[in-house]
């Protein structure tokens, strides 16, 4: 017995009409070639981006090969797809980076997908691009880039750096620099506040657990402290932190911190040296001053002999 036939799908084609309406208001660039490299549609968005009206897009058959600022990227993406070939197959899309030359002289740099079909609603479409103008995002990101390569060049001048403690979890997030600033290897060890204290000189342990408490606590919403920690090789050097409380929970508990870390060891050795020198100088006045007393008693009692002198020969005169 021979089974049901089923019932056919109804067509879901798109009218040319409705499919070009559409494509005409998408937000984002679509246009598309023929089989000689002609433009046969050019969207609004593509004619906001490069200043190209569809007109003056579909009037040059050359216009869209003179449109990529590299004049070899559209044949190279039509012999990629085989359409010297004529090739009746629809293959997956393909992308692309780069310029575009717009009508007001300047370039824009686009992401598109293409993709070669040649089954697609509207007739003498062949090659569909698909695109985003990425021009802004890639200054942004120029941008970005050189304000982040100053801030580390400025970082490792200073020998800075930045750590950051949310309170709740207990974890710590400290920058290279950080770990370098006592001679570790990055992520030498887990960072922790128990970790900081244990690595502080047992004389500054204290005053640093003293300065953070009152933060945390809500005493006050940021600390400086000047500190020794222990470095690799077992010695001491001087640092000095700076915390800011970022966030706090209803109760007014510090949850997390943020702060600086800066190397002073060349500071404090230079204090340590000018506290020496100021104390050298100290003696040596005092010295002098001994010096000075001594050789005014010395000249008093030169003085007193030679008046007691002149008055004995006076007195042999008389």
């Amino acid at each position: 017995m021979p089974s049901p036939s089923k019932p056919k799908k109804p067509s879901r084609k798109v009218p040319p009409e409705t499919l070009s309406v559409t494509i005409r208001d998408l937000p984002v660039m679509l246009f598309s070639l023929n089989e000689e490299g002609a433009v046969t549609s050019w969207n609004r968005e593509c004619e906001r981006i490069s200043g190209f009206s569809p007109e003056a897009a579909r009037a040059h058959p050359g216009f869209a090969k003179r449109l990529f600022a590299d004049a070899d990227t559209l044949p190279a993406v039509l012999e990629g797809w085989g359409w010297q070939t004529r090739s009746q197959e629809t293959v997956a899309y393909r992308q692309w980076e780069g310029e575009i030359n717009a009508a007001n002289g300047t370039r824009r740099h686009l992401a598109l997908h293409y993709r070669i079909r040649h089954d697609f609603a509207l007739p003498g479409s062949h090659v569909w691009f698909i695109g985003l103008d990425i021009t802004e995002n890639l200054m942004a990101r120029s941008v970005q880039r050189t304000h982040e390569e100053r801030l580390d060049l400025v970082v490792k001048a200073a020998k800075m750096g930045f750590w950051d403690w949310n309170n709740l979890s207990n974890e710590v997030y400290y920058s290279r620099e950080c770990f370098e600033l006592g001679g570790y290897e990055v992520q030498e060890f887990r960072p922790s506040y128990e970790k900081w204290l244990e690595l502080t000189h047992p004389q500054d342990r204290n005053l640093v657990a003293n300065r953070v408490t009152e933060c945390v606590n809500g005493t006050c919403s940021e600390f400086a402290v000047e500190f020794r920690i222990r470095t690799k090789n077992g010695g001491y050097t001087w640092l000095f932190t700076q915390g800011s409380v970022s966030e706090r929970n209803p109760t007014g508990r510090a949850t997390r911190i943020v702060g600086i870390v800066l190397d002073i060891s060349a500071r404090k050795r230079a204090e340590q040296d000018l506290k020496a020198a100021l104390a050298k100088v100290e003696e040596l006045k005092q010295a002098l001053e001994e010096e000075n007393l001594q050789l005014k008693q010395e000249l008093q009692g030169t003085t007193s002999r030679e008046e007691g002198g002149i008055l004995a020969v006076s007195a042999t005169y008389k």
